[in-house]
């Protein structure tokens, strides 16, 4: 959404209607309810884990970059396509 906000201010164009905004936010919302009814296995409840902080860390290092490049080409050929 951050990239979208963005997008509007250098766009002649809206990248995403208001209500598309919405129903993006009712869906991620609606995925979210899913969350409390998890079954996790019993041995992560007995002590707490640790988290891989390398593989976050090489994870956010690849992936953010790669959608920080993809999404100006999105809007680009959605412009053109107008």
């Amino acid at each position: 959404m951050f990239s979208m906000a963005g997008a509007a201010m250098f766009l002649p164009f809206l990248p995403m209607l208001p209500t598309q905004i919405l129903l993006n936010n009712f869906l991620y919302d609606f995925a979210q309810i899913t969350i409390p009814t998890d079954n996790i296995d019993p041995i992560y409840v007995r002590e707490p884990q640790r988290w891989n902080i390398s593989l976050i860390r090489k994870f956010m290092l690849i992936i953010g970059p790669v959608s920080s490049l993809y999404e100006p080409r999105r809007l680009r050929i959605r412009r053109q396509a107008r």
